[in-house]
């Protein structure tokens, strides 16, 4: 009997002659053997198909993942390059960006001193954060609106072609200061390149622990 019902869910459901069981059931038990028999059928069918579905698309996501993460670190200083020479532009040509003349003699010199372009770009971009340029809201709006900059974006896996400037902007001053310095800009944005990671996320929760034991013996250390 069990090895009939089995026949019945996976191969086919007749006896030793071949005459179909389902049919002669049906005429004898009526509707509620075809309810039931087409209910485990259906069941059983869509049961094992989803199971092994979701086994394969798990199994891509998870090889896809990987290899996003391995992408986006053999490509970081490609992109940090990418993204500071386009960086370096823009800042250059905005007019809020007050840099010292003798800062961007130095930057052309840097431009022309080293044999590599990453090494130029960096060296350049270095002159930068020396003189403390800061780069306001409308200036990284303005940014924002460069589609070559945009374009760079993407390359570098941020997608910033759909992203309200304003949301961006916030997250990225890290200090709240309402100025993004260079380094907040270019660390911000290479910290957004990519899906969230779960370093990232325990890093987080571990960091606001740790402050919020501070905050905890701070407040113990006033109250005594």
């Amino acid at each position: 009997a069990m090895f009939t019902i089995f026949r019945c869910v996976t191969d086919g459901c007749t006896d030793l002659q071949g005459r179909p069981l389902a049919e002669r059931l049906r005429q004898k038990y009526g509707f509620v053997f075809l309810a039931a028999y087409a209910l485990t059928f259906v069941s059983i069918t869509l049961g094992v198909f989803n199971l092994v579905t979701a086994v394969f698309l798990d199994d891509i996501l998870k090889k896809r993942q990987r290899k996003e993460r391995v992408d986006i670190a053999s490509t970081t200083t490609e992109h940090e390059v990418l993204l500071k020479e386009h960086l370096i532009r823009l800042i250059m040509r905005h007019s809020s960006t007050i840099i010292p003349k003798e800062v961007e003699e130095d930057m052309y010199q840097q431009a022309n001193l080293y044999a590599t372009k990453i090494a130029s770009v960096r060296a350049q971009f270095q002159c930068l954060e020396v003189c403390d340029v800061v780069i306001s809201r409308s200036a990284f709006q303005t940014f924002l609106a460069d589609k070559c900059f945009i374009t760079a974006l993407e390359t570098a896996g941020i997608e910033a072609s759909h992203c309200d400037g304003t949301v961006l902007f916030e997250f990225l001053d890290s200090d709240m200061s309402g100025w993004l310095s260079s380094r907040e800009l270019i660390d911000g944005l290479m910290s957004l390149r990519g899906p969230v990671s779960k370093p990232e996320i325990v890093g987080l929760r571990l960091k606001i622990r740790h402050v919020v034991k501070l905050l905890h013996a701070q407040g113990m250390t006033e109250s005594m």
